[in-house]
C-alpha cells in the first residue's frame, strides 16, 4: 500500500478525531504490541466482522428466496 493510496482512503476518517483521540490510540496500538496482543485483538475484530457479513449474507439469500417463491406463485397457472 502505498502512502497516496492510504492518505486517500484513511484520511477522512482519522481527520474527524483530535489530536488527543489519535495520540490515543497511537498509545492503545502501540501497547497492544509492546504487550503482544495485537494480533490476537484484531483477530477477534476480524471474527466478529465477518460473522456479521455472513448474517448479512444470509439476511439477503433468505430474502431472495421469498421473493423468488412470491414472483412464482404470481405467475402460475391455476
Amino acid at each position: 500500500m502505498t502512502r497516496k493510496f492510504f492518505r486517500e482512503k484513511w484520511e477522512p476518517y482519522f481527520s474527524s478525531f483530535t489530536d488527543n483521540e489519535l495520540f490515543a490510540l497511537k498509545f492503545m496500538v502501540s501497547e497492544m504490541h509492546r504487550k503482544a496482543t495485537w494480533f490476537t485483538n484484531v483477530g477477534r475484530i476480524i471474527d466478529a466482522w465477518v460473522v456479521v457479513q455472513r448474517k448479512d449474507q444470509v439476511a439477503e439469500a433468505e430474502q431472495l428466496v421469498e421473493e423468488a417463491a412470491a414472483e412464482q406463485q404470481e405467475h402460475a397457472v391455476h
